[in-house]
């Protein structure tokens, strides 16, 4: 009984830590019109961009590999789902080098968004 008593004051602790933590951090504001239209804007690029690439690294048609994206505001990895699309269509797995280069194609596409909305907060 004494444990169970110790245990359940630890949790309490700990939640009453995170929540303490979870409080300081002020929410972001969301974003102004002109704010949303550059960040939409810079992430239609950056998405762009990332279809460009895959589609030269894998070979396929850049309508494939935008069919093959999750929908906008699905949180899903693009990589991930277009590469599994992709190789159910043509009946086999790609290379591990192939894999890596869509993840990296990922990567920079994510790092332009991050930045496209940092700038638009910034305007």
């Amino acid at each position: 009984m004494q444990k169970f008593r110790l245990a359940s004051l630890a949790l309490i602790a700990l939640l009453a830590a995170v929540a303490a933590q979870a409080a300081e951090v002020p929410p972001e504001a969301p974003f102004t019109p002109a704010q949303a239209a550059y960040f939409k804007a810079e992430t239609r690029k950056a998405d762009d961009r990332f279809v460009s690439d895959v589609a030269r690294i894998t070979g396929s048609t850049e309508a494939a590999i935008r069919k093959a994206m999750p929908p906008e505001g699905r949180i899903a990895n693009p990589a991930v789902r277009v590469v599994t699309t992709l190789e159910h269509q043509r009946g086999a797995e790609f290379s591990e080098e192939i894999r890596a280069r869509v993840d990296a194609a990922e990567a920079e596409r994510r790092k332009a968004v991050a930045a496209a909305r940092d700038a638009a907060r910034k305007r």
